[in-house]
């Protein structure tokens, strides 16, 4: 099992052996789940298919210790590249 095709998710390095994805868009929906991968093994594993958190599409999420991950957002545009105009 490994996470679907997405864009614009939150992606965190853990410690040295493991990185964690959450959420994102993927073309339909924006998503709420939250995976590890595991470097040693080159696993993932579903860790929670629905969280609870609203994904945002200017969501950026980091780490403080390996059992806590944080997510904030601001009010930024998010930006076309099809389009010039910014």
């Amino acid at each position: 099992e490994k996470p679907g095709c997405r864009e614009n998710n939150g992606v965190v390095i853990g410690d040295s052996s493991r990185v964690y994805l959450f959420g994102g868009y993927n073309g339909t929906a924006w998503l709420n789940d939250l995976w590890m991968f595991d470097i040693d093994t080159q696993r993932w594993t579903c860790i929670q298919e629905s969280s609870g958190i609203e994904t945002r599409p200017d969501e950026t999420a980091s780490a403080l210790d390996p059992r806590r991950l944080t997510s904030s957002s601001s009010n930024s545009r998010r930006t076309n590249n099809n389009n010039n105009n910014n």
